[in-house]
């Protein structure tokens, strides 16, 4: 009978050895799946693990395992332990499912696309207003001529400003435009007469021969490559094949002769005949202002010949 009980208990000792290293192993597995977000998954694996007598039981979990010498115990043990890690397994599964599926349903894509921005683009998953005509006339091509609001720098910069856009010739943003019927601010010579029903700058004795009128223009921070000038010049009195020339920031962009000999009616005064030539000019320009500067190589005096500025309009893109 002693020799039985001695066996009986060697034989035992194993099955504690490997009921508690499965144990441990279960709890540890079970807490390294906790950071999934899921209830189910942290109450199936949370707690700590003690030992009485022999009972191994792991706190906060609801599997227990009870060892004895008896046969039939430890494969009830094992079947117990079994059950509870596929549970556990399938808890942690479809913990792991639910938090997939609620990641992608919350994945929908951008919040916004230029098309969905009336009169602006989509910058930052935000409906926006364009940094320039040019740009805005890329994102809604459709746009007509009008006045828009753009933001040359986005949010927490420069206020964003309205300016005048040409959209039918691809998007030009219009910074100065002056007709003269009022003021003349910012050029070098400002007097303002009357030549026929408008007010121009500059016309009879008032520009010509050593009388020539420069301006500069803000561009306000717009990015552009290219620079376009437009507006009338007035021919005033008795040119004879000489030359009204334009410059941009000191380089020649455009020159045209004239001659009043056979052409045109008195409209600025005096006793020669005047005439109102159309301007208009494209140049490379990138920087952030700009300077126009209108002569006329006249050999006379202004009572003789003269020239005057209308309409004029500066745009970059």
């Amino acid at each position: 009978m002693r020799l039985l009980s001695l066996v009986s208990l060697v034989s035992t000792l194993p099955i504690v050895l490997f009921v508690g290293t499965a144990c441990a192993v279960f709890v540890e597995g079970g807490s390294n799946s906790a950071g999934l977000g899921s209830s189910a998954t942290e109450s199936s694996s949370t707690g700590e693990t003690g030992e009485t007598g022999g009972t191994v039981t792991s706190v906060g979990s609801s599997s227990t395992a009870t060892v004895s010498s008896d046969s039939g115990s430890e494969s009830s043990t094992t079947s117990t332990m079994s059950s509870s890690t596929s549970s556990t397994t399938s808890s942690t599964t479809s913990s792991t499912t639910n938090s997939t599926t609620e990641g992608s349903s919350s994945t929908t894509g951008p919040a916004c696309v230029d098309s969905e921005c009336e009169l602006g683009i989509c910058l930052n998953d935000v409906c926006a207003p364009a940094a320039s005509c040019l740009e805005l006339h890329g994102a809604h091509a459709d746009l007509g001529d009008g006045t828009y609001m753009i933001d040359v720098d986005g949010a927490g910069g420069v206020d964003a400003f309205e300016v005048e856009c040409d959209m039918d010739e691809g998007g030009w943003s219009c910074v100065y435009f002056n007709d003269f019927e009022s003021e003349s601010e910012g050029w070098s010579k400002g007097n303002i007469t009357t030549c026929g029903d408008n007010q121009i700058l500059g016309g009879y004795k008032e520009l010509g021969k050593n009388k020539p009128v420069d301006r500069s223009f803000d561009l306000y921070g717009i990015v552009h490559t290219e620079l376009r000038a437009s507006g009338e010049v007035y021919i005033v009195d008795s040119w004879d094949d000489e030359q009204m020339r334009i410059e941009l920031d000191g380089d020649g962009v455009w020159a045209e002769k004239f001659d009043l000999k056979n052409a045109g009616s008195n409209l600025c005064g005096g006793p020669f005949k005047d005439s109102i030539e159309a301007f208009s000019l494209v140049a490379d320009h990138e920087a952030g202002d700009a300077t126009l500067f209108f002569v006329a190589n006249l050999n006379e005096s202004t009572m003789n010949e003269s020239f005057g500025l209308d309409n004029i309009r500066v745009c970059i893109k």
